[in-house]
């Protein structure tokens, strides 16, 4: 495997933050864009008809690969149903062909889409946009992309950085640098050489997971300048002045501010740079910076990214 990638200095030292002032607003075009890009659960349709409170409080929301058996078409689209006849309705996402005439009455089937529940509580898998065959997982934590790549969360590898858990695929393990321990920064976390994980000609690609500390500020109080900060560790390490963030709310209920970058290598080649940041209540904030020529690993950074989140 090639060891080749990006490596990019995180000497985070902010003294002061004199940024202000109005910025131009841009909302960033993301590879790292969760209304694009869904990590689905694995459910069978028996535990959302089983209990549809709990199914409610559980997955409202939230993207999912259903599976059950195919029980036919409907006025509103299509439904799956278990094994004692208890069905759910899935409606097709607009533009979509979901080939329903290549499926019969019983099938065994997997149903990517969107649980809702409208104002009286019904449920539906809205925006139905894929059916595959059901696919057999070995554990009630498995998750898919709409292309089909899997990952069993129970069998990823669990990491902390600051105040923050996250869990990596198990290949990811290879291509692991610890920031400290390379003389790469002084701010705590890892990086990720993704391009090192295969043997194809593919440009350099990286992920980085760091925790950003209020005790790096000269002022800890700072923190509380979110956006500012963040517009000074960007600054700190691709240059330039960075405008305002992209906030996003993403379905899995996580508060993301974004901005989309350039970053250039002393060389002069040119790559993006996505950087997501997670404040963590007034202790610091999680930062996950994406930088990238072409996204060959976006799969695996948008499972990361999904389950990252403040422990403690």
């Amino acid at each position: 495997m090639k060891r080749s990638g990006i490596f990019i200095s995180l000497v985070i030292l902010v003294l002061s933050l004199p940024l202000c002032g109005f910025l131009s607003f841009a909302a960033p075009d993301m590879a790292m864009d969760t209304t694009k890009h869904h990590i689905y659960k694995c459910v069978n349709v028996a535990e959302l008809v089983g209990d549809t409170v709990a199914a409610r409080q559980k997955y409202e929301n939230d993207y999912l690969l259903v599976t059950g058996l195919y029980e036919g078409t409907k006025t509103e689209g299509f439904s799956i149903m278990d094994s004692s006849r208890h069905s759910l309705i899935c409606t097709v996402k607009a533009g979509v062909n979901i080939g329903l005439g290549s499926y019969s009455h019983g099938d065994s089937i997997g149903v990517y889409g969107k649980l809702t529940f409208d104002l009286v509580g019904n449920m539906r898998l809205s925006d139905a946009e894929k059916i595959i065959k059901a696919p057999v997982t070995a554990s009630d934590e498995v998750y898919f992309t709409i292309d089909g790549k899997s990952y069993d969360k129970s069998r990823s590898l669990s990491r902390s950085v600051g105040t923050f858990d996250y869990v990596i695929p198990p290949l990811w393990e290879g291509a692991e640098i610890n920031i400290k321990e390379a003389g790469l920064g002084t701010i705590e976390g890892y990086q990720y050489v993704l391009n090192s994980l295969t043997d194809a000609d593919v440009p350099p690609e990286s992920f980085f997971v760091c925790y950003f500390d209020k005790k790096l500020l000269v002022n800890p109080g700072y923190i509380s300048l979110e956006w500012k900060v963040q517009q000074a560790v960007i600054k700190n390490i691709t240059g330039g002045s960075p405008g305002w963030p992209h906030n996003v709310l993403t379905y899995y209920g996580q508060r993301y501010a974004c901005y989309s970058e350039r970053y250039n290598t002393p060389l002069g080649d040119g790559y993006h740079a996505e950087y997501i940041f997670v404040p963590d209540g007034g202790r610091g904030m999680l930062m996950m910076l994406y930088v990238y020529r072409e996204t060959h690993a976006i799969d695996d950074v948008m499972y990361t990214a999904r389950f990252a989140h403040a422990a403690r």
